[in-house]
């Protein structure tokens, strides 16, 4: 699967700088299809047509791709580079779209890269497990109609039996494709097809389209909860693949990546069929997540590693591979178990939110996170798949070892979820860094988990990877999750404290945008709503001690905050960068547990939020105040080989 070596045909073009700097040269071509197109003369007219439209057809890019900026959810901070990377992850994600031949239907292919002299262009195929996990960021951007045509492509070929579909061909129209083994190869995109239409039904409030297909949905979860080989009640790996495509000693029996996945896709039809009027699966669905989250606590955590396993076989015996995996637990948020049926479209919910608004999430997570945010799966690039000190790493592996950003903004938004927030900006703008590193406002597939390259094998302009730069931003690190039906924007942000202020712009809550506006005073986090246009919307958090004040919600800030730095290191460079592993608020104190290469000195930027504390460090040394209002703590890792541990703690 490397990239391919044979290059048939070249294009050699030359340029003078001094006389061609700045100017633009339009690289034609035409292709025919019959002997009558073919000719020179036919070729040469396509050809001189094309050179007349090209001023329009740059116009109308412009045009559209101004309109997405007008449009679409913007953001404004003190990092102006996250914010291009930010808006070219948008822009990226939409130059996905493809329309599927020759029945026109719009759909989100996985990636783009060049074919060379094979005959399938680099994941330029339309996936749905791709796609699906894309929609977060879709919905988050306020593309709503991107996010109906690509539903809609992926319940037209849903399978009779109600599973969906993962895999399909620009051209799978013209060949016998369900001959192929591709289309329903995945076990994944049933569940994902679950979370993903409530997602978009409660950012969009189109619960029209929901009703409309309400038949495609019932089928998906028939499908779902009747496929359960061993009788655990967990979806398994028996119906297709789950995550990995291979693995040593075979395919796995059920993987924790998919339990957590049903458990999730249950949690959304309880939702979807409270939306429904289905009182009865609304109730069975939240049972059955119940019975899934108990049940993955019993079969999955394994005490002697404190953490969890890979995945369980037949037997009941378990993989204990150390993985990522389990972090997908904290993808999606729970809201109110009785909003849907309580508010229903168009309802307004009242007071504070109940104690029933939380994440979902592990039980025994804190020596998994400890592990994920650590060296041993965190690179400087971003989060291997399965631990370096693991028996089956492979750093050059496809499911073994390498980096995804995928995977990197499943860690994100775990983090950010969990109250671990410096590690979930880490990881959030290892994504974002990857914007630059290679194609043009586009973020690749996957990379070595041992050096800082890319995998040659790696599409370089891959769907989901752009998707883990908004999702993680607008849900974690700016905390919005929306509710179109209450008009409700729901708050947990987690600014950076080296941010002094922050804007949300072009925020979709149904038929209504808003933009949101951060800001720091004194000992307070203040974030104002203003309305653009559409029904009114409201604010509401569950964040100890928030308070919410017409189109103000005031979050009260820590005494103590840290910030630390981003930024890729030099292709090719092991992972020798800082990592965050822990974060504890005492009353007077908080602690910041480190690592960091032995003998190396890193910097973390300090906030007092409260200027009549005296502060204290422990573990590092204090530089003078900056006219930010910040100080830098220098911490000294102790000398040796490899990484060594640093405790900060500060103390007022």
């Amino acid at each position: 699967q490397e990239r391919p070596q044979v290059h048939p045909v070249e294009l050699k073009l030359h340029f003078d700088p001094k006389r061609d700097a700045g100017k633009y040269f339009p690289l034609l071509m035409a292709v025919a299809q019959t002997t009558p197109t073919a000719t020179s003369a036919a070729l040469e007219a396509k050809l001189s047509a094309l050179n007349a439209a090209l001023p329009q057809t740059y116009a109308d890019h412009a045009a559209k791709y101004a309109a997405m900026t007008r449009e679409l959810t913007s953001i404004r901070t003190p990092d102006a580079g996250f914010d291009e990377d930010f808006g070219w992850a948008e822009v990226s994600i939409e130059q996905l779209r493809a329309r599927s031949t020759p029945t026109g239907e719009m759909g989100l292919v996985a990636g783009y890269y060049s074919s060379a002299d094979s005959a399938r262009p680099g994941f330029g195929w339309f996936f749905g497990r791709d796609s699906l996990y894309t929609l977060y960021a879709v919905n988050g951007m306020g593309d709503f109609a991107l996010a109906r045509d690509e539903l809609e492509f992926l319940m037209k070929r849903q399978r009779a039996d109600g599973k969906m579909m993962h895999e399909y061909s620009q051209t799978a129209d013209f060949v016998d494709w369900k001959a192929f083994p591709y289309e329903y190869a995945s076990a994944d995109a049933t569940p994902l097809f679950l979370m993903a239409m409530l997602d978009y039904v409660r950012a969009s409030g189109d619960v029209a389209f929901l009703k409309a297909h309400r038949d495609e949905v019932e089928k998906a979860w028939a499908f779902e909860t009747t496929h359960d080989s061993d009788g655990d009640g967990i979806y398994d790996n028996v119906q297709g693949t789950a995550w990995v495509e291979s693995w040593p000693g075979g395919l796995p029996h059920q993987e924790i990546y998919l339990a957590l996945l049903d458990r999730q896709a249950s949690s959304a039809m309880s939702s979807i069929a409270a939306l429904l009027g289905d009182d009865a699966t609304a109730q069975s669905a939240r049972d059955r997540e119940a019975a899934i989250a108990a049940k993955i606590e019993s079969e999955y955590y394994q005490p002697a590693s404190k953490d969890y396993a890979f995945s369980r076989n037949a037997n009941g015996s378990l993989d204990p591979a150390a993985t990522i995996y389990p972090a997908l637990a904290w993808w999606t948020r729970e809201f109110p178990r009785d909003e849907a049926a309580a508010h229903g479209p168009g309802g307004a919910a009242a007071g504070p939110l109940p104690a029933t608004y939380k994440v979902g999430g592990l039980f025994h997570e804190d020596e998994s996170f400890r592990r994920w945010d650590s060296h041993e799966f965190s690179t400087d690039w971003g989060v291997r798949d399965v631990a370096e000190t693991d028996r089956v790493y492979d750093p050059m592996s496809y499911h073994q070892g390498s980096v995804w950003p995928l995977f990197t903004g499943w860690a994100a938004m775990a983090d950010y979820r969990s109250g671990r927030a410096l590690s979930g900006y880490a990881h959030l703008m290892q994504n974002a860094d990857l914007t630059s590193a290679q194609d043009l406002g586009a973020v690749t597939e996957l990379l070595s988990g041992a050096f800082f390259v890319p995998f040659g094998r790696s599409t370089s302009h891959q769907l989901w990877s752009s998707a883990m730069v908004v999702t993680p931003a607008l849900r974690g690190l700016f905390g919005i999750d929306v509710d179109a039906f209450s008009g409700t924007v729901y708050l947990d942000p987690h600014l950076p404290a080296d941010w002094g202020s922050a804007e949300v712009r072009n925020l979709h809550v149904g038929g209504a945008v808003c933009t949101l506006k951060y800001a720091r005073a004194g000992g307070k986090l203040t974030v104002r709503l203003e309305q653009i246009s559409g029904p009114s919307l409201r604010m509401n958090s569950d964040v100890a001690g928030a308070r919410v004040s017409g189109d103000v919600t005031g979050f009260p800030l820590p005494v103590v905050e840290v910030a630390i730095p981003h930024g890729l290191p030099p292709r090719g460079s092991r992972t020798m960068q800082m990592k965050v592993l822990g974060e504890s608020a005492g009353p007077r104190s908080l602690a910041i547990d480190l690592e960091g290469w032995a003998g190396s000195i890193r910097e973390l930027s300090v906030r007092v939020n409260s200027p009549s504390v005296k502060l204290k460090v422990e573990g590092a040394d204090f530089g003078e105040l900056g006219s930010d209002g910040l100080r830098a703590a220098s911490v000294s890792f102790p000398p040796g080989d490899g990484y060594r541990k640093r405790t900060v703690v500060f103390r007022w």
